[in-house]
């Protein structure tokens, strides 16, 4: 059985907290210095920041001096690539050479999506890309597991609120976990919040995580959700909708040539359609296999219909 993934959610009463200085629209580096230390490395050897650290910034040497005091196993970050679109995004969003020498590891924080300029983002649903172990996402999962293969689509129906939880502050010092991850609500950037559309068919009890809107999640849940899919090697894998709608005509042709009266011709193909929806639900359940139905249906109803009596 798959662990759960804590997650801490980094918001407007963070760095109080923490005693830590506020950045205006950035997380402060002084607060994730004190998320640190409250951290044991040897009770949680990997710690991933869903945060970019290409810019000059207060508390840069201190977040810095603490990695490197700490000797922890891992410590990640993210930066934006050439296929996210972002601001500096490409090899400019690397960490700055101080923190790459104190130990950090950069990786990107690709979601398998287009590059767009919606806020909040469309969630990741069926990925355009592969979701590889070089991914931010994958080296959460453990960095050697299977990618998420491209046309993949990820289960948001899944109990995501048992397989993510959310981890106080005070929790830190007795939190006994292999990865950590850490990242924002997504708000505290007013230059470019870091959202996207919360999926219809996910569980509301994820809400819990960042306790914001219901109507959009921040990019850390995304990772989280990712990270946990990779680790679990769970995603329905579509059938080829082309494939379904040649079966479909198919069947429809053979009906038409073999029942010259339409009303026949009519209880078959509605027999058909009642039965194909929960086949096809439960082909997705214990196969992760996703059927098409629209097209297919459409193409079945239309050829049979074509012919008349």
């Amino acid at each position: 059985m798959t662990s759960s993934l804590p997650v801490l959610v980094i918001d407007q009463h963070t760095d109080q907290s923490v005693g830590g200085s506020k950045t205006p629209n950035r997380i402060s580096r002084q607060t994730l210095a004190r998320i640190l230390e409250r951290t044991s490395p040897q009770q949680v050897p990997t710690v991933a920041f869903d945060v970019v650290y290409d810019e000059d910034a207060y508390y840069t040497k201190e977040l810095a001096d603490v990695i490197q005091d700490q000797q922890r196993k891992r410590v990640l970050v993210g930066f934006f690539g050439e296929d996210l679109d972002a601001i500096s995004s490409g090899t400019t969003s690397m960490p700055q050479s101080q923190l790459l020498t104190a130990g950090v590891e950069a990786f990107d924080l690709y979601t398998g999506l287009a590059a767009s300029k919606q806020s909040p983002k469309r969630a990741p649903l069926r990925l355009g890309f592969p979701v590889g172990p070089q991914t931010f996402a994958g080296q959460i999962a453990s960095g050697n597991a299977k990618a998420i293969p491209a046309d993949a689509v990820l289960d948001w129906s899944l109990n995501w609120s048992a397989l993510v939880n959310r981890v106080e502050v005070d929790q830190l010092p007795s939190l006994m976990t292999p990865v950590l991850l850490v990242g924002s609500d997504g708000t505290l950037n007013k230059e470019a919040d870091d959202l996207f559309h919360t999926p219809s068919a996910m569980d509301s009890g994820l809400n819990n995580i960042w306790k914001g809107s219901q109507h959009s999640m921040p990019g850390v849940i995304v990772q989280a959700v990712l990270a946990q899919s990779i680790r679990m090697q769970r995603w329905l894998v579509p059938i080829s909708s082309a494939l379904a709608v040649g079966l479909t005509s198919a069947l429809a042709i053979a009906l038409s040539t073999g029942l010259n009266r339409r009303w026949e011709r009519l209880i078959i193909c509605s027999a058909v359609t009642a039965l194909a929806i929960p086949i096809c639900v439960q082909l997705a359940v214990s196969t992760l296999w996703l059927m098409p139905l629209f097209l297919p249906l459409t193409a079945l109803w239309i050829v049979t219909l074509v012919r008349e009596d």
